[in-house]
């Protein structure tokens, strides 16, 4: 039990270990860092389409509101086409007064 704490053996045992302790941990360092740039390059990506879908959200929004100040000018171009309608037939229909006609309308007796 002695010689095995002796000074040379431990000498001989550690650099053995500490070489294969190296060896697993560069393994789990090289699988480690290939995951770690997988992972920073997946992340780039989504970043890169993340942004492309930003820049098309905006661009759709812009649209939306030129296509909602669209319809807003059709709509009151309508509402006053439709006002001038009401208004000649207000005028067409209202009674005329015709002297000699005791219903002051043409085309009642």
């Amino acid at each position: 039990p002695e010689t095995d704490l002796s000074p040379s053996n431990q000498t001989v045992r550690r650099p053995q270990a500490i070489i294969e302790d190296a060896v697993a941990t560069s393994g789990v360092s090289t699988l480690s860092s290939t995951l770690t740039h997988d992972s920073q390059s997946a992340h780039r990506s989504l970043n890169v389409q993340f942004g492309r879908m930003k820049i098309e959200t905006n661009r759709l929004l812009e649209e939306l509101v030129r296509k909602e100040k669209e319809l807003q000018a059709l709509l009151h171009q309508a509402i006053e086409e439709k006002e001038q309608e009401i208004k000649h037939l207000k005028l067409k229909s209202q009674p005329i007064d015709i002297p000699g006609f005791p219903m002051g309308r043409l085309g009642c007796p």
